[in-house]
């Protein structure tokens, strides 16, 4: 990764599974974690190292505000999908991301802009894999760094749902509709995932857009925890 130096990563969504594991390993690795969402979503503290990163009751801060100049990363983790709430496909996969582009072009030097996206899924609604590529053009157009990582569903022991989710969906993948789709990815542990973001986050060569295989690839790392 990218040796000793601390930067500082802003991460939106952090209610989400995916974003608290961004933080946790970020703080881990010594980097100035900045965990932004509203406050209806902000988790209580249960874990230690929740202690160690600094919280924003504001899914959208200002990116200029902070004493160590503005941030080397913004890692987008938010999802609709999260807690099964119906929330706007357009606000949180389109509209929310294009303001924080915005945002970020003034920033001297420009930050990454990591974003959390999803391959084909047989039971996303189409409208979510359609906003996830809408916005995933909006990045590749801007002249922010970037690297867009497209998940399958994540899963891990803290969220026995998600455990749930993945037993079923590795089910359903023996159906003979879906399983002659070739290559389909049926799931990947949340760890892997933030790893692998976190990494994209760090590291100027992991850029462009990201496909399951090679996202577990470099979420495939060991760090101190």
């Amino acid at each position: 990764m990218a040796g000793h130096r601390r930067l500082t990563l802003m991460v939106f969504g952090a209610h989400t599974y995916l974003g608290q594991e961004v933080a946790r390993f970020g703080r881990a690795m010594g980097h100035r974690m900045i965990a932004c969402t509203d406050k209806e979503s902000l988790p209580k503290p249960e874990h230690p190292w929740m202690h160690g990163v600094h919280w924003v009751t504001n899914p959208e801060p200002d990116l200029h505000i902070w004493p160590d100049g503005p941030p080397a990363a913004l890692v987008y983790c938010d999802t609709t999908l999260f807690d099964g709430q119906h929330r706007s496909f357009q606000e949180i996969l389109v509209q929310r991301p294009g303001r924080l582009l915005n945002k970020a072009l003034p920033l001297r030097p420009l930050p990454r802009f990591i974003f959390r996206s999803t391959v084909p899924q047989p039971f996303l609604p189409s409208s979510f894999t359609t906003s996830s590529r809408r916005i995933e053009d909006r990045i590749a157009d801007s002249t922010l760094p970037f690297a867009v990582l497209r998940f399958p569903l994540l899963y891990g022991p803290d969220r026995p749902d998600s455990v749930a989710a993945r037993v079923v969906m590795s089910a359903v993948s023996r159906l003979p509709f879906i399983s002659s789709i070739q290559d389909f990815p049926i799931s990947m542990r949340v760890e892997t995932a933030a790893l692998a973001m976190l990494r994209a986050a760090l590291e100027p060569s992991i850029s462009g857009f990201l496909d399951p295989e090679e996202i577990a690839r470099i979420g495939d790392v060991m760090i101190a925890q």
